[in-house]
């Protein structure tokens, strides 16, 4: 199997282990897990691979692992998409592997398995099986753990998924897709425990907050494609492209083409990576059971944003050259720093662990915008 191939395949055993699990194996416990740890362990496995390939290339900036596919026709031509492995691919790809594959394993045990109790009996939370009412009068049933149990395993399935494709995605369009469905899976896991109204209303903070960015993301998406024809990161980044894009005229506040757009993806940034003024997110998202918040914290949602910023360096910082910072590094220098020095304040005062944590966490992503920002990447 060709290094390339595999790295297709890399995202796929998450993908069918979630729907190997909601469609076949929701009622049994052990299988359902099993099978989820298992996709996990494979996509470590071909990760490692990957990344041991990988490393044994020579300038692998130069020559990165790349590949393509028609998907889409677009008129008289076809909008291809592909996987990408450059040097910042790999480092992402690793870290993010393993972390995610010791979050399932985590996970198992965090359920108690073979337990009586589990979190499933946490304070606020009703038994399972007893009918109950809702503040507006709605009666419903809470079903049964084993469902519950397997839905939680099926879930991180397709978080991960989502996460893989964004990573290997050779342009924006999939990248987005993997970006959404990580924030559909964010939304299902703040609110797994969805009979306590607090987790119900966090999924639905959650949601609602990261879609305002998430719209401006699209936008700039859109008018990325519309200007240049293309979403593919290395047809984007020829230096012709880059120039003009800095260089043209938005007819908005003064600013070039290559300035709202970065801009605009920018905005989507703020969103994922919880930043000022749409930071508020991310202490309630603590509701969801702990694996969730690591996946949140640590593999996927928030360092995404990060991700994002450094994969579109060359555009946020294109016409740099001309003078002094773009508008995009200036307004992440200035977000940045003030989100990482107001959130480590908020974090001194608060008695919730987790809530330290989504505070401290908010701080660091702070300090990665603001170093993005003054061209410390």
């Amino acid at each position: 199997m060709t290094i390339d191939t595999l790295v297709w395949l890399i995202p796929v055993p998450p993908v069918l282990a979630f729907f190997l699990i909601v469609l076949l194996t929701n009622r049994n416990k052990p299988l359902s897990h099993v099978i989820a740890v298992g996709a996990a362990a494979l996509s470590w496995l071909a990760v490692m691979v990957v990344v041991y390939q990988a490393l044994q290339i020579d300038h692998l900036g130069a020559h990165p692992i790349e590949s393509q596919i028609p998907w889409l026709p677009s008129g008289d031509t076809w909008f291809f998409i592909g996987i990408l492995v450059d040097p910042l691919t790999v480092g992402v790809l690793f870290f993010v592997s393993w972390t995610i594959f010791m979050i399932f394993i985590y996970s198992v045990g965090y359920q108690n398995f073979g337990q009586p109790k589990g979190d499933h009996d946490q304070p606020g939370l009703p038994p399972h099986g007893k009918t109950i009412e809702d503040e507006k009068g709605h009666k419903f049933k809470i079903p049964s753990i084993e469902p519950l149990y397997s839905r939680f395993f099926a879930f991180l399935g397709l978080f991960a998924f989502g996460m893989y494709v964004l990573v290997v995605s050779d342009n924006l369009l999939t990248l987005f897709i993997g970006w959404e469905i990580m924030g559909l899976c964010s939304y299902l896991l703040i609110g797994f425990w969805y009979a306590k109204r607090s987790a119900r209303a966090a999924m639905i903070k959650a949601f609602l907050t990261t879609r305002v960015g998430d719209m401006f993301l699209l936008l700039g998406i859109v008018y990325l494609y519309t200007v240049t024809g293309t979403l593919t990161y290395r047809e984007i980044f020829v230096p012709e492209t880059l120039h003009t894009l800095a260089d043209t005229p938005s007819g908005f506040l003064g600013l070039s083409v290559a300035a709202v757009i970065g801009l605009l993806i920018f905005i989507g940034v703020v969103g994922k990576s919880a930043q000022w003024p749409l930071h508020v997110w991310l202490p309630d998202a603590m509701e969801g059971p702990t694996p969730v918040s690591a996946m949140i914290h640590a593999a996927t949602m928030v360092s995404a944003g990060v991700y994002l910023v450094v994969r579109m360096y060359p555009l946020l910082s294109a016409g740099a050259l001309h003078g002094g910072p773009t508008p995009p590094m200036m307004a992440m220098a200035i977000i940045g720093t003030f989100t990482g020095l107001f959130a480590a304040t908020i974090a001194v005062a608060q008695n919730d662990v987790k809530r330290v944590l989504a505070y401290s966490t908010i701080s660091q992503l702070g300090y990665m915008i603001a170093a993005l920002g003054v061209g410390a990447y």
